[in-house]
C-alpha cells in the first residue's frame, strides 16, 4: 500500500521543537514544545510524505523507510522538521532526514505490527510484516516410539533454504538437545519421551518457535471398565496404534516377574491359571517397549477360560 497525504502551508506557521535524550534514540511519548518559538510567514509550498508497508524475514537488513517529496519549491528552511518520527506500539523513535529519507531499522520478534510515521503535520500509517526463520513447525501427535520427528525448517535472511550445518536448540520441560540442519534446511528430533502431553520450542538466532507434542501410550488398561474380578487386562499397540499379537509383556508382582505374550488385537488378559498365587489383592506393574503402568489385581480365585468378551468389546467399535 502506498499512501501520499499532501499538505498546503499558507500564511503563518508556529514553530516548535521536539528535543529527547535518550542511549538508543528510542522514545516513548517525550515532547518539549518552546514556548518561545517565533511565528514565521512563509511562501505557499506543497509537501507529500511517502511510505511504503514491509514485509520482511526476521532480523534481516531490510529497514522501513519514509521519503519527503516537495512539488514546489520553498525557501523556508527553519520550518522543516529535522528528525522523522516514528511510532510503533506507542513507542516514538525518532532518525535524522538525509536526501529527503528517513530510515527505521526493524528488530521486532515475527509477527505484525503498525507503523505511523510523522513528518511535520504529515502522518501516514503502515503495516510491517516480521516473517521468522523457523517455519515448517506444527503439532506432533505419535505414539510411543515410534519414528515420528519433530521437525522445522531454517531460512536465511533472503527466505530461503539456509541449507547444512547450522544449529537448531531444542527445548522440552526445560531440557535443551541440539540439531544441525541438513540439507534441506531442515533440523529434527527423535521424540522418545513416555506418554503425555509436551511444549517444545524451537530456537535459532533469536527467532523463537513452540508447538505442542503428545505422546499417546502403545500399553495400556483394557478395558477402561472392568468386567469381573480375578484378571489382569492390558492391551498392547504398534506404532501405528493399531493392536498387535505375539508381543512380550511383562508382569512384576511382589519382585518376581511373570512373561506373557500379547494375543489378537494386542489384548492380554491374566488370571489366576496363569499366575498362581492364593488370592489376594496385587499390586502389579506390566512393561511393554520400555513403558510401564500399575494396577490392583483383585485376585478371588475367579478364572476366566477365555478372552472373548474383550475381542467382542475391540469388534464391536472397530
Amino acid at each position: 500500500m502506498k499512501k501520499k497525504i499532501f499538505v498546503v502551508l499558507s500564511i503563518s506557521l508556529i514553530l516548535f521543537t521536539i528535543s529527547a535524550v535518550s542511549a538508543d534514540d528510542n522514545l516513548m511519548n517525550e515532547t518539549n514544545i518552546n514556548p518561545e518559538t517565533p511565528v514565521v510567514n512563509v511562501e505557499k509550498y506543497n509537501t507529500s510524505l511517502e511510505t511504503h508497508d514491509l514485509t520482511k524475514i526476521y532480523r534481516n537488513d531490510s529497514q522501513f523507510e519514509a521519503k519527503v517529496i516537495e512539488t514546489r519549491g520553498s525557501v523556508i528552511p527553519l520550518t522543516k522538521p529535522a528528525k522523522m518520527i516514528f511510532e510503533v506500539n506507542g513507542v516514538m523513535y525518532y532518525r535524522n532526514i538525509l536526501n529527503s529519507t528517513s530510515k527505521l531499522n526493524i528488530n521486532l520478534d515475527p509477527g505484525t505490527y503498525t507503523i505511523t510515521t510523522y513528518y511535520g503535520l504529515l502522518k501516514n500509517t503502515n503495516t510491517i510484516t516480521v516473517l521468522p526463520t523457523l517455519v515448517e513447525n506444527n503439532d506432533l501427535v505419535k505414539f510411543y516410539k515410534n519414528d515420528s520427528q519433530y521437525t522445522v525448517k531454517v531460512l536465511n535472511p533472503e527466505g530461503k533454504n539456509i541449507g547444512a550445518g547450522k544449529v537448531v536448540t531444542f527445548n522440552i520441560n526445560g531440557v535443551f538437545y541440539t540439531r544441525q540442519t541438513n540439507d534441506e534446511g531442515i533440523a529434527k528430533l527423535n521424540i522418545n519421551l513416555q506418554p503425555g502431553d509436551y511444549i517444545i520450542t524451537a530456537e535459532y538466532e533469536g527467532c523463537r518457535v513452540s508447538n505442542k507434542i503428545i505422546v499417546r501410550p502403545t500399553l495400556f488398561h483394557y478395558p477402561i471398565t472392568t468386567f469381573g474380578d480375578g484378571t489382569i487386562s492390558v492391551r498392547v499397540l504398534d506404532g501405528n496404534g493399531e493392536g498387535i499379537a505375539n508381543e512380550k509383556i511383562s508382569i512384576n508382582i511382589n519382585g518376581k516377574i511373570y512373561e506373557f505374550n500379547s494375543e489378537n488385537y494386542g489384548i492380554l488378559i491374566v488370571d489366576g491359571l496363569k499366575i498362581d498365587l492364593p488370592p489376594s489383592d496385587y499390586l502389579y506393574t506390566a512393561s511393554y517397549n520400555g513403558y510401564s503402568i500399575s494396577g490392583i489385581w483383585h485376585h478371588h480365585g475367579a478364572v476366566v477360560d477365555e478372552p472373548q468378551w474383550a475381542i467382542n468389546l475391540i469388534k464391536c467399535y472397530s
